[in-house]
């Protein structure tokens, strides 16, 4: 039954991302870039004498970034180059306001932070209740030290960035010590791997203020971290100009005769505002005895939500188990004014570890069943199982 849960849960929060192309253009004058370049490189020869004196100055140049969400490029008030020490050359950053200054990490050194931050990372969710149990393969923690877009009296502005990773703040040797040192150092931001808590873990008591609470305490800011448990699904993003959370609850809609529906009973939504910390809410609860009409036919099944609140993109997972009758027939899926033809959408049967979910003919992933569709049985003589 867990395992069965958890497949819904994951089916029911697939998303569909978009993305787009965009101009590119300079959006600085040349000779403001050449004011950070000069003055960028004047002061890293200032740090390097008191510094590193041994090492040599190689490069220096304004930093400009480039943001996906435009496709523009920015000036900041920072500069970029490389310095020379012992035959060895190093890339470096440094502000021109503040003057902190940035060193890039060789391939090593950036796998030991991001050891060093997953371990403290869990250490703090841990501290909260989260245990993982388990995280997707494929995938891997992944951190940055955030230098501010922003920093003192910085004038320039990228739309929408808020820190650039430039690798480690100069003087840090001591991984260790530096993550430990939440308080006294950079935020380090965090992309978690999507993972599963066990059952006993309640997600809707985690929401964005929590997240937010956890994130001061221990140094971290989440960008992307994503929880699933037997029938709940917890996530916390950043998107463009704002930080949300959102709480999915999955429960069974309608059981009958050896097959079960299953959807969204509650669903909340934050959203913080960067630019102005303007906190939004929207909490929602579903009643299946209420809010579904589901009908026996003829021909099949017919369904309708009720509830205004419902989104047009929410659909259902229609499990059944050994021995149901309706696992004896395949269906056409297709609106409720359509009729069945050549062109329809099939369906199949595809056998899991202990039941059965209804399935596209066509590619046989889990189908999802939205609002106002209906399941026209297909005439035959023998069921269609697929074991997959």
């Amino acid at each position: 039954m867990k395992k069965l849960l958890i497949f819904i849960v994951l089916v029911l929060t697939l998303a569909i991302c978009l993305s787009g192309c965009y101009p590119n253009k300079e959006m600085y004058d040349q000779e403001d870039a050449d004011k950070i370049t000069a003055k960028g490189t004047e002061m890293m020869q200032v740090w390097l004498d008191e510094n590193m004196p041994d090492a040599t100055l190689e490069e220096c140049t304004a930093f400009i970034a480039w943001t996906n969400y435009d496709g523009n490029n920015y000036l900041t008030d920072y500069a970029s180059g490389q310095i020379s020490q012992n035959g060895k050359k190093k890339t470096f950053t440094i502000h021109t306001v503040t003057g902190a200054v940035y060193f890039e990490m060789d391939a090593d050194t950036r796998q030991k932070l991001n050891e060093i931050a997953e371990s403290y990372f869990d250490e703090a969710i841990e501290a909260i209740g989260i245990v993982p149990e388990s995280v997707d393969e494929g995938y891997a923690f992944q951190c940055y030290v955030m230098a501010p877009a922003k920093d003192g009296e910085s004038t320039t502005e990228v739309p929408w960035v808020y820190s650039f990773d430039f690798g480690l703040p100069a003087g840090v040797e001591d991984l260790n010590a530096f993550v430990q040192n939440s308080q006294s150092r950079l935020p380090i931001y965090v992309k978690k791997p999507e993972f599963t808590v066990s059952d006993n873990t309640d997600l809707s008591a985690y929401d964005l203020v929590a997240m937010e609470t956890l994130e001061n305490e221990y140094g971290f800011h989440i960008g992307s971290m994503s929880i699933n448990n037997v029938g709940q699904h917890f996530q916390k993003n950043d998107y463009r100009d704002k930080m949300c959370a959102e709480l999915w609850e999955y429960g069974c809609w309608y059981k009958a005769d050896g097959f079960e529906l299953y959807g969204m009973v509650h669903e909340r939504s934050e959203e913080r505002k960067i630019e102005t910390n303007e906190l939004t809410v929207s909490d929602i609860k579903y009643n299946p005895e209420k809010d579904l009409l589901f009908e026996q036919t003829s021909y099949g099944y017919l369904w309708s939500v009720l509830s205004e609140d419902w989104p047009p993109d929410y659909g259902f997972v229609l499990i059944a188990y050994k021995g149901a009758e309706i696992l004896n027939s395949d269906f056409y899926y297709l609106d409720t004014k359509e009729n069945p033809s050549d062109k329809s959408l099939e369906t199949t049967w595809l056998e899991r570890e202990g039941y059965y979910v209804l399935a596209s003919g066509a590619n046989h992933s889990p189908l999802k069943l939205y609002d106002d569709k209906k399941l026209v049985r297909k005439i035959q003589t023998d069921s269609k199982v697929t074991h997959a």
